[in-house]
């Protein structure tokens, strides 16, 4: 049986950490409503709504989940992970607008390598996003097939970012409840108490 091929993407965003009072150089999940695990932005290619292949998907479903926006002559295949199921072409991308989660479809937002205080911990992560932990790739490498951008992922994450580099606004009712918000998004103080 043919594996369902999908797009995903890592967009990075500058996090914040107040308890170490350093930024550092986050990737963007979702927390997903039907199986309350994290995954990167993404979802499989549909030729009913324009997917002509997975990158056409990656983006696509980051707008419909985030509604943020990118190029796509920007962004570089960092791997392919081909699980059970699903075949995952996962992209570097450079995204910018305001993130609006759709409720519809997410619980929440989380971020992978913020801080050793906001580890998601490993049962809660995808093992497409497993893929960014070197103990995993080295364990799992007949199913991970490194793309021109991995590298540039790994330096990425490893760099110190400056706030300002950010083309994401990302409101603060995301991250601290009763600040406003949509009752249906679980906000990521929320979210981390859940995780001791």
């Amino acid at each position: 049986m043919a594996k369902t091929k999908t797009g995903r993407a890592i967009v990075l965003f500058p996090y914040h950490s107040s308890t170490r009072n350093r930024y550092y150089n986050s990737v963007v999940l979702s927390l997903e409503r039907n199986n309350g695990k994290y995954s990167l932005p993404g979802g499989s290619v549909d030729p009913r709504k324009g997917d002509k292949n997975s990158l056409d998907a990656a983006v696509r479903e980051l707008k419909e989940e985030f509604g943020l926006l990118t190029r796509k002559e920007n962004a570089q295949l960092a791997y392919t992970f081909s699980g059970n199921v699903c075949e995952h072409d996962v992209y570097l991308v450079y995204a910018h607008g305001n993130l609006e989660a759709d409720i519809h479809e997410l619980r929440g937002i989380g971020f992978y390598n913020a801080g050793r205080h906001n580890a998601i911990p490993n049962e809660k992560l995808e093992r497409h996003v497993k893929v960014l932990q070197a103990d995993f790739r080295k364990r799992n490498r007949r199913i991970i097939t490194p793309g021109p951008g991995f590298n540039t992922v790994l330096r990425e994450l490893r760099r110190i970012p400056d706030e300002r580099e950010s083309k994401i606004q990302i409101p603060d009712w995301y991250f601290i409840p009763d600040v406003g918000g949509k009752p249906e998004i679980k906000p990521w103080t929320s979210q981390r108490k859940s995780f001791s």
